[in-house]
């Protein structure tokens, strides 16, 4: 099967570490988080790298990494993050 060239943009765009990081080289927006740009949105490479390796996933769903860095896509380090009930609460309670 034939790579989008969004696909093709996001792997060229990776540096593989040796501690199994893949480093976004992108784009990059406030907060740290990489972005990509597919079908007219901005989308966090993370999302996107799940989305491509794994399945789509709702838009309030969101994608954490267990190595903590913000710039990593790698595909085994990425995971569904739910926030406990509490965290949800507190944040109703801001608005």
């Amino acid at each position: 099967m034939a790579l989008t060239k969004t696909e093709l943009r996001f792997l060229t765009n990776l540096n593989k570490t040796e501690d199994g990081c893949w480093l976004w080289r992108g784009k990059e927006r406030l907060g740290g988080y990489g972005t990509i740009w597919v079908e007219r949105k901005n989308l966090k490479v993370q999302r996107y790298s799940w989305m491509i390796h794994f399945e789509p996933i709702a838009v309030t769903t969101l994608i954490a990494s267990t190595c903590g860095n913000q710039m990593c896509v790698n595909p085994d380090h990425l995971y569904i993050w739910k926030r406990k009930k509490s965290e949800r609460n507190q944040e109703t309670t801001k608005q």
